[in-house]
């Protein structure tokens, strides 16, 4: 469990971040941080997967969170809110580049 040993400190709650870059916001339930790195943490039903195109949703809000930060996030967690189960998720250089390129296409749009 990632936040067993955490202290509130470490752990802030229902953030909402804001680009400056894009007509983009997100909340980000929870933020872990470390002397080492962030990591957003999201709660989801357990078949969120099935419904939407949940990765680039998740991607999004690391780049915004990103950008707040001015920090790299290569991870986060999913919280599976029916079984209380903790999901790591490795998110790429390459998964961000694309998000950027579409928010780009997005934001070009009138």
């Amino acid at each position: 469990m990632p936040v067993k040993n955490l202290n509130s400190e470490d752990l802030k709650f229902n953030l909402i971040v804001k680009s400056k870059r894009f007509p983009l916001k997100a909340k980000i339930d929870m933020l872990i941080f470390t002397e080492k790195e962030y990591i957003p943490v999201f709660a989801k039903s357990v078949n969120f997967r099935e419904n939407y195109n949940w990765k680039l949703e998740i991607v999004g809000k690391v780049v915004l969170l990103e950008e707040l930060l001015s920090s790299e996030i290569g991870k986060v967690f999913i919280f599976l809110l029916e079984n209380r189960e903790w999901v790591e998720l490795l998110i790429s250089p390459s998964e961000k580049r694309n998000f950027i390129q579409l928010a780009n296409r997005m934001k070009q749009k009138p």
